[in-house]
């Protein structure tokens, strides 16, 4: 199995932080589009551990929470396949410091 060095994986955070799309990220960086994917993956699942045990007794005075809405595949009046349409993240954000504290991912509110 192929591993990507620190200094390529490093590219694909970046182009992914930046705003680039994958397919952009891939073909910016000579990746697939399923290398890109992956990493996105174990990032994400990194994430979720490092903010689990170090984000804990937070000093917050401020919280604020919001929602933001989008679809997948299709809107809700539109989705034909289980599993597509309207979808929903709650955030709350330390109106102080801007730490995203937590965030949930699911469904009509």
């Amino acid at each position: 199995m192929n591993r990507l060095d620190t200094a390529s994986r490093a590219a694909i955070v970046r182009c992914l932080v930046d705003g680039s799309s994958i397919r952009a990220t891939a073909r910016i960086t000579g990746t697939s589009k399923a290398t890109v994917l992956k990493l996105l993956v174990d990032l994400g699942e990194f994430c979720s551990v490092y903010q689990d045990h170090v984000l804990t007794n937070l000093p917050a005075t401020r919280v604020e929470a919001d929602e933001i809405w989008a679809f997948v595949g299709a809107k809700a009046r539109n989705a034909r396949v289980e599993g597509q349409g309207d979808i929903w993240t709650f955030t709350a954000i330390d109106a102080d410091s801007k730490l995203m504290i937590s965030w949930l991912v699911g469904g009509v509110p």
